[in-house]
């Protein structure tokens, strides 16, 4: 993941947080937020796995799913994520979280 951001200079993430659990990853996505203190609503998860957007639901985090990674478009929209991103129109420099849709193409 860290390679691919910096390969696309994709540096404005502040952290990257990576799960080796199989199911339960809102488990992590919940320790996370209890040890940062980080307020559900300051948090964005971006995923390519139906499961992404289950844990997230189950931790009240927004999430962002997107296309080209492993699990099919039609299997991410069965779990309805906040937003599904098929190609970046433009880089995320600037990004505020009311205006997702300049950035992204449906």
């Amino acid at each position: 993941m860290r390679k691919f951001l910096e390969l696309n200079k994709m540096d404005y993430f502040e952290e990257i947080l990576t799960s080796h659990r199989f199911f339960g990853r809102h488990v992590t996505l919940n320790n996370y937020i209890k040890k940062t203190k980080t307020p559900n609503k300051d948090i964005i998860f971006v995923g390519d796995e139906h499961r992404d957007i289950v844990a997230c639901k189950k931790s009240n985090i927004k999430i962002i799913s997107v296309t080209w990674g492993y699990d099919f478009e039609v299997l991410l929209n069965e779990a309805n994520p906040d937003f599904i991103v098929r190609k970046t129109k433009r880089n995320l420099k600037g990004y505020s979280r009311g205006c997702l849709n300049d950035y992204f193409c449906s």
